[in-house]
């Protein structure tokens, strides 16, 4: 039989593996035409997560949204109108460097959307950490 360690250590492992949530930390460049669009999409997971999102363009100004998959259809039409949106969890529509915190609900995948606004291609250094 087990001895009373092994199940103590055993529970421990339990436990810890538990109590681990998983880490968001996607670190990638992008390479966007003018106009071009570029979307990240971020997995579900079973707690409400807040999830920075940084990028910097070397070239032009960028544009950063999030907001979540089931809403894609709405904000897409929204963004392309210049109109607001409820939907947009959160964003920043126009600059060179980008730094913004999205809350996630539980249980929902969520969309990060870069797109180039400048009339250049440029290089986006992405970051999105939780």
């Amino acid at each position: 039989m087990f001895s009373r360690q092994s199940k103590i250590l055993v529970v421990l492992a339990v436990v810890m593996l538990v109590g681990c949530k998983a880490r968001l930390n996607d670190e990638r460049k992008l390479n966007l035409g003018s106009g071009e669009i570029e979307s990240v999409i971020l997995n579900s997971v079973g707690y409400e997560q807040a999830v920075t999102v940084t990028a910097s363009s070397t070239e032009a100004p960028i544009g950063a949204h999030v907001y979540l998959i089931e809403n894609e259809a709405e904000v897409e039409r929204s963004i392309t109108l210049g109109a607001a949106s409820d939907k947009i969890i959160a964003q920043q529509p126009a600059a060179t460097e980008i730094k913004f915190v999205a809350t996630i609900p539980a249980n929902k995948e969520a969309v990060v959307r870069f797109e180039n606004k400048g009339a250049k291609p440029t290089e986006i250094s992405i970051s999105i950490k939780n």
